[in-house]
Order: C-alpha cells, then sequence, then structure tokens
C-alpha cells in the first residue's frame, strides 16, 4: 500500500477527501496548514513517513522548493486547467453577466501565463491580480495581503467578484460580505494527479533499487583487510548494507542507487571516502558506476576511479565529481534530537539502534519490515529482531500489520508496522 502526505490549505481538504475517498491501496495521510511557515514543519515531520507528497497547489511547492532547493520524496501539486479555468468564467459571465475589468482574479500572474487572458484581452479589460510575480506570494503574511487586496478594491467600489485559489482567505473575504468564488481542480483532475505521483514513487523506488558499484584504491601499499574492516565498521555504524570484495588492489562495493544517493547526499560529498580518508591517513581514488547491467555499473566505477584522487561517480550520462562537500552520512537526515531521545527512552532500545531501524525503512521505501528483513539490515540474529519487534509494539511504536504466507509452507510470516 502506498502512503501518500496531502499537504494542503486547511480549507482545501474536504475537497481533496471527496475526489480521493474511492482510490484503492492508497493511505492518504492529511496534513492540513494555516500558515505557510507550517508547510516546512509538516514536510520534515513526514518526509521520511510517506512515499510522496499531494500538494494543494503551486503555491505549496513553491514554498517548499525555495526552502529546500531539492526534495526527497516525489511531490505533485494540483492545478486548476486552463478548461477548468475558462469553464467558470464563462458560467460566471452567462449567469451575472460581469465585466472582466471589475473581477479580481488573484492567481494570474507570469509563471502561469496568466492562463492565456493577456493574449485573449485588451489591457483595459483586463481583471484585477495581485502581482506579476509569484515569488510576492512567498511570505508567510500573503494571506493578510490578499485579504487587504481584495477589501482594499471593493472598499473603492472597483470590483464586484472576487476569485481566488487561496482556500485560507474565503472565510474571511465572505465573512466581509465579499462576492468570492474560489476555484479548485476538478475531482478528475485530482484523481489524475494522484496516478501521476504514484508513477513517480514507483519510478524512485526502482530507480533507488538499481545497483551501484564502488572501486576504492589507496596510494600506501598495505593489504586490503583494514580497509575492508573500516568499510564494515562504516557500514554497520550507519545502517548500510553493502556487498564488498577485495579484488586487490582495489575493493570493490556493491550497493544500490538510494544508498549511493545517502552516502552522497546527492552527489556532493562521499562520506565514506572522507570516513576511510580520516581512519586511514591516506589518499583515496573512489569510484562509483551506475548502469543498466552490473557489467556497465562496474565499467563505469573503474573509469570514475581513474579519475584525479578524490570520490567521482560515472553514470550513463554524466561525471559528477570530485565530490568535496561536507560529510552527510555522518549527520544522517533521520529524525534525531529529543524526539528519538524520547522513543528511546519509551521502547528501551538504543538510539543508535533506532537509526539503523529507519535507515531499514528508508531503504525499502515502506514502514512494513519483518524479523527476518530488520534481521538482515541490522546484521543481528533473527531472535535478536524479534526482541527488538516485541519492544516497539509493547511500547506502541509497532503493531502487527499482516501475516505473509511463503509458499505456502510453514507457519505464516509477521509483518510488523514501524512508527518511529
Amino acid at each position: 500500500m502506498r502512503r501518500i502526505g496531502v499537504l494542503t490549505a486547511f480549507h482545501s481538504q474536504t475537497y481533496i477527501e471527496e475526489a480521493v475517498n474511492e482510490l484503492d491501496h492508497i493511505e492518504f495521510i492529511y496534513l492540513p496548514y494555516e500558515r505557510p511557515s507550517q508547510i516546512i514543519e509538516l514536510y520534515k515531520k513526514y518526509e521520511y513517513k510517506v512515499d510522496g507528497f499531494l500538494l494543494s497547489g503551486i503555491y505549496t511547492q513553491s514554498v517548499l522548493i525555495q526552502e529546500f532547493q531539492q526534495l526527497r520524496v516525489p511531490i505533485v501539486y494540483l492545478d486548476v486547467s486552463e478548461g477548468d479555468f475558462y469553464q467558470e468564467l464563462f458560467n460566471v459571465a452567462r449567469v451575472s453577466g460581469l465585466n472582466l475589468n471589475r473581477v479580481i482574479i488573484d492567481f494570474l500572474t507570469i509563471e502561469n501565463n496568466y492562463m492565456g487572458l493577456k493574449q485573449m484581452v485588451s489591457k483595459e479589460e483586463r481583471p484585477y491580480i495581485y502581482s506579476d510575480n509569484f515569488t510576492d506570494y512567498l511570505h508567510e503574511t500573503v494571506y493578510e495581503n490578499l485579504i487587504h487586496f481584495h477589501v482594499s478594491l471593493w472598499e473603492k467600489g472597483e470590483v464586484d467578484l472576487s476569485i481566488t485559489r487561496m482556500s485560507n482567505v474565503v472565510d474571511e473575504l465572505k465573512s466581509r460580505g465579499i462576492n468570492t468564488l474560489f476555484l479548485f481542480p476538478s475531482e478528475g483532475s485530482i484523481q489524475q494527479s494522484v496516478q501521476t505521483l504514484i508513477h513517480q514513487i514507483q519510478e524512485k523506488k526502482l530507480q533507488n533499487n538499481q545497483t551501484v558499484v564502488g572501486h576504492i584504491t589507496g596510494i600506501q601499499e598495505r593489504t586490503n583487510q583494514i580497509r575492508i574492516e573500516l568499510i564494515k565498521q562504516f557500514e554497520q555504524q550507519y545502517g548500510y548494507s553493502f556487498l564488498i570484495h577485495n579484488n586487490y588492489p582495489e575493493i570493490e562495493i556493491i550497493t544500490t542507487f538510494g544508498e549511493l544517493k545517502q552516502i552522497t547526499n546527492d552527489f556532493t560529498s562521499c562520506s565514506l571516502s572522507l570516513f576511510l580518508t580520516e581512519q586511514l591517513q591516506e589518499e583515496l581514488h573512489v569510484g562509483w558506476g551506475t548502469g543498466k547491467s552490473l557489467h556497465q555499473a562496474r565499467l563505469h566505477a573503474e573509469t570514475a576511479s581513474r579519475q584525479e584522487m578524490g570520490s567521482y561517480i560515472l553514470t550513463e550520462s554524466d561525471l559528477i565529481g570530485p565530490m568535496q562537500g561536507k560529510p552527510s552520512t555522518l549527520n544522517r537526515d533521520v529524525p534525531a534530537g529529543t524526539q528519538l531521545i524520547n522513543i528511546s527512552e519509551q521502547s528501551g532500545l538504543t538510539i543508535l539502534q533506532l537509526q539503523k531501524i529507519q535507515a531499514a525503512l528508508i531503504r525499502g521505501g515502506t514502514d512494513l519490515i519483518s524479523s527476518e528483513e530488520l534481521a538482515f539490515y541490522l546484521s543481528v540474529t533473527i531472535r535478536s529482531a524479534n526482541r527488538i519487534l516485541k519492544k516497539l509494539e509493547e511500547a506502541n511504536l509497532a503493531n502487527v500489520s499482516l501475516k505473509r504466507q511463503e509458499r505456502l509452507r510453514g507457519r505464516p510470516k509477521k509483518i510488523y508496522k514501524i512508527n518511529i
């Protein structure tokens, strides 16, 4: 089952619920906000708990992009098509006979090409707009600013209708006696956006599971054993899962694209390289390769490792590097601080154990896991994994979600849903 976070303005939630309530095999987690600053808080809180985010509009996406530049999970925002827009305008004009130049449409900007209106009507016939540039909306006081904009024009007697996409201003405008039309995507458009998001989630999961090969070579003449031991230490300490081959003088690591993105902080710095360099006090050649096959990934890794000293990634189209940013894995982007301390006290598990469990869930792309899978990711016995799951269950941080029968033989396996 896919888990989708719905980041929506508080007053838009009902519209989305009505459109998606019959969609199967999807769990929607509604995250309504009343202030723009809450968008950032909600995204940070649920980033690792959902497969993707459905956003109620381009405004929500713009706030996130301005804050994060790059988002870890797929997002799709709901948009009003030009067809829906003109149908509403036609209905309003047909019923009330309003002149367009006595209407406020507060979401027309250069970014959406003014929904084509500038090409269709003369300057004298155009509606009032809040701003030509969408960046003027990206402020904490945007709701107050929009309300003031609408009210001031109404008090001057210059408009007869206000059309808005900002649902959080609608009640205030109506309470002031302002004739307000809230425009929102149609039910069919919302459902299509959900399907687009599901497709993106599936593509990302396939990409994250793509095989990646790493080649590591040191400049000092020594056996690889100490280097391999340190790689294993790094692997266990930070919750990764490598296949390591000693191909002296090189060391080959096989991992996944998803893990590579975490190790390299989205291809900006290689924490494994920094860790080994610090521990070994030697410079290393580190090359990572991706490809459509294991053979191609190996060839790319070999080519990347032959570059100058440092860490490089060779994909099917790009050579990235040297990656010289600050280490990322040593401060992995998993929930920490007070939240983890509280969970640790509640469950009796160590913070390191909890971080490894979180990393396992992130790599698997789901909050469901069996004791066998947990044992593999944590490098512990199945009995130890069962004890860990039992502690989480007793602390109400996990519950048996379903039982899976393997080949119709033996006892069905318990699958736990984790909430940390």
